[in-house]
């Protein structure tokens, strides 16, 4: 039995769920990873330090997160940007808890979701919500009514 399933099964996640599950080992190296971004295999991806795979402005956020979780056994959240090769930027909700095995701490579990789309309808309903005040009718003579 190898480390990933000393911690726990996760091969049946798959393709079957919108969110990555990334189990993580006590140092932060992902163990296992069920579905990555785009032009990313999980095979380049398990083995590595989380750090590796996020940009450098985000680690003080992701450790302090880390800490915090491993510190406490309460779960917890970062928000992390990815610029993929082609240029497109995608937001992702990472929310992290500890694995324990036998009450020992072990690692992390974390559940990243895409909220990319979420962040732009968040940012269109907004500019509608304030544009409304700014719609005005003009007549055919060109006066606003």
């Amino acid at each position: 039995m190898d480390k990933t399933e000393q911690l726990v099964d996760l091969e049946w996640l798959g393709g079957e769920v919108s969110e990555s599950f990334i189990l993580l080992d006590a140092d932060a190296r992902v163990l296992f990873i069920n579905f990555t971004v785009p032009g990313v295999e999980p095979h380049q991806v398990v083995g590595r330090l989380l750090f590796e795979l996020i940009e450098e402005k985000y680690h003080p956020e992701v450790r302090e997160c880390l800490e915090g979780v491993r510190r406490s056994g309460s779960p917890g959240a970062y928000e992390t940007r990815y610029v993929s090769p082609l240029g497109e930027i995608t937001v992702w909700e990472a929310r992290v808890a500890p694995v324990r095995r036998a009450g020992e701490f072990v690692g992390f579990l974390l559940v990243s979701s895409n909220a990319t789309e979420r962040g732009r309808a968040t940012a269109q309903a907004l500019l509608f919500r304030h544009s409304a005040d700014l719609l005005c009718v003009a007549s055919l003579e060109g006066y606003y009514v």
